[in-house]
């Protein structure tokens, strides 16, 4: 397998039960159910990929592309967690 590399997300509630409830029913980690489907996102056929996931991509590759920021970065970690991004 693999070297694994840790990763941290924010998730809600109602995500949380899903997930937890998916991974038992399957008999698998909830690290494995999140592992697969990002692997199925990430390595899409583009015509399966939603407009706004296209969107996004091409949004953080050219700011991933652009390099770093002049001043630094003007956020903060906790400020992204202060807006709900789901809107």
């Amino acid at each position: 397998m693999a070297r694994m590399v840790r990763k941290q997300i924010c998730i809600d509630e109602r995500l949380d039960k899903d997930l937890e409830r998916l991974a038992r029913s399957q008999g698998v980690s909830q690290s494995r159910i999140v592992r697969e489907a990002l692997d199925r996102l990430v390595h899409a056929d583009a015509s399966v990929a939603t407009s706004s996931q296209l969107r996004v991509l091409d949004a953080m590759r050219e700011r991933a592309d652009a390099g770093p920021l002049a001043g630094g970065r003007a956020w903060t970690r906790e400020s992204l967690h202060e807006h709900d991004v789901s809107r």
